[in-house]
């Protein structure tokens, strides 16, 4: 039975796009050996899901849907950056979400949609964050720790509207993410 790679997430609109864009660059300047996102490609991960057969997603969906219906169309502050797992070896660097009490409610109630679908519990505590780059070596990782406690930003504004399912297909320059349903917040 095929298989996709999924995952849920908040989608960025083009002027938070642009402002983690513009942060970026200020920490490409380190000169790490980072893999950076694309700015169209960042976004705000709810529950990854992971390889899914097709066969579960019409048992996903009504149960998304319902999740994002009953969530209001709410703001969001994106402020601070970090690194997973940590500033000695970042692995994975990010921009921080507010840790809104609609956004910890709607990742409570997707994760109990997801269990009753048929998906494993997700046992990582949820960490409102954006994946800026993902590092790939050590080179100047120093310098790209000094930078994630110097640079700083103005706090971004986010309108969220809706949470779309997307399918991840892995390739050697890395993953291609494409919207494969929508799940529009109540207005």
């Amino acid at each position: 039975m095929k298989t996709l790679r999924t995952f849920l997430a908040i989608p960025l609109l083009p002027p938070a796009r642009e402002a983690l864009a513009e942060v970026q660059a200020r920490l490409r300047q380190a000169g790490a050996d980072v893999r950076w996102e694309p700015a169209g490609k960042i976004h705000l991960t709810m529950r990854f899901l992971g390889d899914v057969t097709e066969a579960l997603l019409p048992r996903l969906s009504p149960a998304v849907s319902a999740v994002a219906q009953e969530t209001p169309a709410s703001d969001l502050t994106i402020a601070g950056l970090g690194a997973f797992p940590g500033d000695r070896e970042p692995r994975i660097v990010w921009a921080g979400a507010e840790a809104a009490s609609w956004l910890i409610h709607l990742a409570i109630e997707l994760e109990e949609s997801c269990c009753s679908a048929g998906l494993a519990h997700d046992e990582r505590p949820f960490h409102p964050h954006l994946t800026l780059g993902r590092v790939k070596g050590p080179r100047n990782s120093a310098r790209l720790t000094e930078a994630l406690k110097t640079v700083t930003f103005e706090p971004i504004p986010q309108r969220c509207t809706e949470l779309l399912l997307f399918q991840s297909v892995l390739s050697p320059g890395g993953s291609v993410y494409s919207p494969y349903q929508r799940f529009p917040f109540q207005s």
